[in-house]
């Protein structure tokens, strides 16, 4: 299944992500996040991404999802 992923970034810093369904829904959230965070259209990027639609890969796929934000968390601290 393809999904957008939206990342804003500032200073190298991700300061949120999303995924959306559609292209209309995923530049929805990038104007969302740039308003939030104050932030250009450069640093809210949107990219393709791939969803497996098979219960272990899909697993797999929200898990490696989870590390990253896990990651950034930690940064926080």
């Amino acid at each position: 299944m393809k999904a957008y992923k939206i990342t804003a970034v500032q200073d190298e810093e991700v300061l949120a992500r999303r995924l959306a369904g559609t292209q209309a829904l995923a530049k929805e959230a990038q104007a969302e996040l740039m308003d939030k965070f104050d932030l250009s259209k450069k640093s809210v990027t949107i990219e393709d991404e791939e969803v497996p639609m098979d219960k272990p890969s899909l697993l797999e796929y929200l898990n490696v999802l989870l590390a990253e934000q896990d990651a950034v968390e930690e940064d926080d601290k």
